[in-house]
């Protein structure tokens, strides 16, 4: 098992913040335990995966969610 921290949560959507707050990314823990927000800044300083761009915003993600069950 590995004991990078990089490795042990990954990114799942992107929160939008009021204007001069920062952006946050919700990461899981990859053994399906809590998921958490992280500041975007923190979420790059850690180097978690996928990049903090490539992640969909929250609204977007949870309409993906919807229309895959439906």
């Amino acid at each position: 098992m590995s004991t990078d921290p990089r490795t042990l949560r990954q990114g799942i959507y992107r929160i939008k913040r009021p204007e001069g707050m920062e952006d946050e990314a919700q990461v899981q823990d990859v053994n399906g335990g809590t998921d958490m927000p992280l500041p975007e800044s923190r979420y790059r300083e850690c180097g978690y995966q996928p990049p903090f761009d490539a992640l969909p915003w929250q609204d977007v993600y949870f309409a993906a969610r919807v229309n895959r069950s439906t």
